[in-house]
C-alpha cells in the first residue's frame, strides 16, 4: 500500500556557548534515589548515574541541568540528537577539537583558539549526557586537553562531571574495531567517579515484562522468558488502514523498505532537500540525522515525525 516514510524536524545547536538564563528551581517531585543524585551533584565530585530503559535517567538529567548555574555548565550529549534533548551542544562541538584523530599537538592548538578557550575556561560544571556512545580514546584525549588548556593538573582540569547513560545499551560511536568504553580508560579511573544506579522502572508497571527486560539486557533469555513472549506474538493488531512500523537495526535496511513500499504507489514523487543554516555543521548533522538529506514523497505515503 504506502510506505513508512521519514520525516524529521531536527536541530543541532552548532553554537559554541553556555547557556545565560537564570536557574531553575526543580519543584516536581523527584524519587528518592533521584533525589540521592542530586544532592551528590550539588556536594560536588564527579557523578555517574545509570540505569535500564524507562527509570528516569533524561528526566533526572534534566532536573540537574536546570539545578546547576547556567552560566558555568555545559549540557553535551555524544550525538547531536541526544543533544538535542537536553537543549545542549555535542560533546566535540563543545571540545573543539574535530574528531580527535588529530596529533595532541594539534588538539591543543584547536581548543586553544579564542571562542573554545573561553567555554573551556569558564566551565565549571560539563554533563554528557550517552556516555556509552563516547570513545574511550576521544574521552582520555579531551581530559589532557582539558587540563593543559584550564592550567590545572586535576582531571579534567578541575571541572565537575556528571555523566549519564546505560553501558548495556549503545556502544561507543567508533568505526574502527578497537574501540573501547570510557569506564576502561585511565582518564575514568583518575575522575574517581561517584557511581549510582536508577532501579526504579517508570516507563513499565507489569512485573512480569520489567523482569523480562532486565535479563534481556544482559543477554539472557530463558526458556519461560521465550515462551512468555511468543505467547504474544500472535495477537492481532487493528491496522486501520496503516501498516505498522517496523523496527530494524540499521539505517540501510530501513532505507530499502522505505524505497521498495513508496515505489508501490502509483502517486506523482515530491522530492524535498534540507537546507542547513550552519554550512559548517552539515556533514556531522547528515550523518547523526536519522533521516537522508533529501527526502522523497508520494501522495499516500505513511509519514512519521520525529524530533
Amino acid at each position: 500500500m504506502c510506505s513508512l516514510t521519514v520525516l524529521t524536524m531536527y536541530f543541532e545547536i552548532a553554537t559554541k556557548k553556555l547557556k545565560s538564563a537564570t536557574a531553575i528551581v526543580c519543584t516536581e517531585k523527584l524519587t528518592e534515589e533521584q533525589t540521592v543524585v542530586i544532592d551528590a551533584v550539588l556536594q560536588g565530585g564527579n557523578i555517574f548515574f545509570t540505569g535500564s530503559a524507562g527509570t528516569g535517567k533524561s528526566f533526572l538529567l534534566k532536573k540537574i541541568i536546570n539545578t546547576l548555574p547556567p552560566d558555568v555548565t555545559v549540557a553535551t550529549a555524544s550525538t547531536g540528537s541526544a543533544a538535542f534533548l537536553v537543549s545542549g551542544t555535542t560533546l566535540h562541538s563543545f571540545a573543539g577539537i574535530g574528531s580527535g584523530e588529530s596529533t595532541f599537538e594539534r588538539s591543543i592548538e584547536l581548543a586553544s583558539r579564542p571562542q573554545v578557550l573561553q567555554i573551556w575556561k569558564k566551565c565549571k560544571h560539563l554533563i554528557i549526557d550517552e556516555i556509552s556512545m563516547v570513545d574511550g580514546k576521544y574521552f582520555e584525549k579531551i581530559e589532557k586537553v582539558a587540563r593543559v588548556i584550564r592550567r590545572n593538573e586535576k582531571p579534567f582540569g578541575g571541572i565537575q562531571l556528571i555523566l549519564c547513560g546505560d553501558f548495556l545499551q549503545l556502544p561507543p560511536v567508533e568505526k574502527a574495531s578497537k574501540a573501547m568504553f570510557c569506564f576502561q580508560t585511565k582518564a575514568w579511573n583518575s575522575c574517581n567517579f561517584k557511581t549510582f544506579q536508577l532501579k526504579k522502572v517508570h516507563r513499565q508497571s507489569d512485573p512480569i515484562f520489567i523482569n523480562i527486560l532486565d535479563f534481556i539486557r544482559f543477554g539472557k533469555v530463558t526458556p519461560e522468558i521465550t515462551k512468555q513472549l511468543l505467547a504474544t506474538s500472535k495477537n492481532s493488531l487493528n491496522a486501520n488502514g496503516i501498516i505498522a512500523t517496523r523496527l530494524c537495526c540499521h539505517t540501510r535496511e530501513a532505507n530499502l523498505i522505505n524505497q521498495s513500499q513508496l515505489q508501490k504507489l502509483k502517486s506523482i514523487s515530491k522530492t524535498f532537500e534540507a537546507e542547513d543554516s550552519d554550512s559548517t555543521a552539515t556533514k556531522m548533522l547528515d550523518e547523526q540525522s536519522p533521516v537522508e538529506k533529501v527526502l522523497i514523497l508520494k501522495v499516500g505515503a505513511q509519514v512519521m515525525l520525529l524530533k
